[in-house]
């Protein structure tokens, strides 16, 4: 529906839209999807390896569900987290393009 109404308003030419682009333009998002994939691959080890400590530890058990309740706590905080980072990357820009990043706001540091 979208790519109909882009069509249909000329602000998109299907040539343009089924050429793939060149690797030049995409070195950028690859080179920032690794880091974030490394990032996410370092992040997933230290789990794992910190899970699989926390039942080496103790055989009854009572200590990996703990830890795995905690890990549950912080599961919820992260995506609480993402959730206002998410709305803060929208809301912020959109509050500057208006005019809403002044010099008398509580962030813009007046006098």
């Amino acid at each position: 529906l979208y790519v109909a109404l882009l069509l249909r308003r000329r602000l998109l030419r299907l040539g343009a839209l089924l050429t793939p682009p060149r690797l030049s333009d995409l070195l950028p998002l690859l080179r920032g999807g690794a880091a974030m994939l490394l990032r996410q691959v370092a992040l997933n080890v230290a789990f794992v390896s910190a899970t699989r400590r926390t039942q080496l530890m103790d055989p009854t058990g009572v200590a990996a569900a703990a830890y795995s309740i905690t890990n549950q706590v912080y599961s919820l905080g992260v995506v609480v987290m993402l959730a206002m980072q998410a709305a803060g990357a929208t809301l912020v820009p959109s509050a500057l393009a208006r005019g809403g990043g002044g010099e008398g706001g509580a962030a813009g540091g007046g006098a």
